[in-house]
Order: structure tokens, then C-alpha cells, then sequence
């Protein structure tokens, strides 16, 4: 039997934003907006399948819920090498391979942001000692490196997330 958890939205906003203000303070002209949405999908009559993304009010175990910080380079110049991290909340499992985007560099944490690394480097140390290899399941966060954002230029990044 799944259980309904009510997500509060102004709990995820207040943990995303106040990871992102810290970011955007330290890239001077960035401006980065984080939003959340659950992910509904459908099937018509004739098999056409449709996604929509919708404010989640509640959520139960294997909803899908999408992160996006959106970025904007409000100032003269281009900003380089601009981080954009977010935390894979705790009752959530990253969706392998949903977070790449084009013309950045991605890396993830399995110790709550300490360090980052690419997947293939990444392990997980159990209980008895031994070392694995980390999957996406146990990652808590993920970490954007952009090139360069123009000035004026608007883009954002995105990840997938199955509620557990």
C-alpha cells in the first residue's frame, strides 16, 4: 500500500533557495530561481502520451518530481565557470541520467555535497567495511560547472527524481 506524503512547498523552496542565494551572492550578477514540480503523465485513446508538469501538492512513493533552477546573467559582462548545485532531497532517488544538459561539466556527491566527482569515481563505503561502487541512488547531490553565461543570457538546468 503506498502511503501519500504532503510535500510543503516552502520547505523545498526554502532548502533549494537558500542553497542557491549562497551561490548567486558569490556569482555577483547570476540570478537563479529554483522550481519543483511533479510529473503527470497520460495516455490517450490512441496510445499518445502526454507530460505535464503540475505544482505537487502530495506525493506518493514512485511519483516523479522535477527540479529546475533556472539562471540568469543580469550583468555586462559573461560570467564564467558558474556552479550550480542542488540537493537531491532525502526521500527522492536521482533519475540516472536526467540531469545532463549540453556545455557543462556534471558531477555528484555521495556525502551530502563534501565532494563532488563523476559517477565512475565515486564509491560508497558499507557497513562491513567493504567499498562498492556508488549508483544514483546514492547520490545526495549534483553539481552543474556552465562554461560561460552571456550577458542577458537565460538558461536553466534540471534533474528527475522518483519519490521512495
Amino acid at each position: 500500500m503506498k502511503t501519500s506524503r504532503r510535500i510543503i512547498p516552502f520547505v523545498l523552496f526554502l532548502l533549494f533557495n537558500i542553497a542557491l542565494g549562497q551561490q548567486a551572492r558569490a556569482a555577483g550578477d547570476i540570478e537563479l530561481n529554483m522550481v519543483v514540480h511533479k510529473e503527470i503523465v497520460t495516455i490517450d485513446a490512441q496510445g499518445k502520451k502526454t507530460v505535464t508538469l503540475v505544482e505537487p501538492a502530495s506525493v506518493i512513493p514512485d511519483d516523479m518530481i522535477v527540479y529546475t533552477t533556472h539562471y540568469h546573467n543580469k550583468g555586462k559582462v559573461a560570467a564564467e565557470s558558474i556552479v550550480i548545485t542542488n540537493p537531491i532531497p532525502k526521500d527522492t532517488a536521482y533519475v540516472d541520467g536526467s540531469g545532463v544538459i549540453e556545455n557543462t561539466t556534471l558531477s555528484y556527491s555521495v556525502d551530502g555535497g563534501k565532494k563532488f566527482d563523476v559517477p565512475e569515481h565515486l564509491t560508497i563505503t558499507e557497513n562491513d567495511g567493504k567499498r562498492r561502487p556508488a549508483t544514483a541512488n546514492d547520490y545526495s547531490n549534483i553539481r552543474w560547472t556552465l562554461k560561460s553565461i552571456a550577458p542577458d543570457e537565460r538558461g536553466s538546468v534540471s534533474f528527475r527524481a522518483r519519490v521512495r
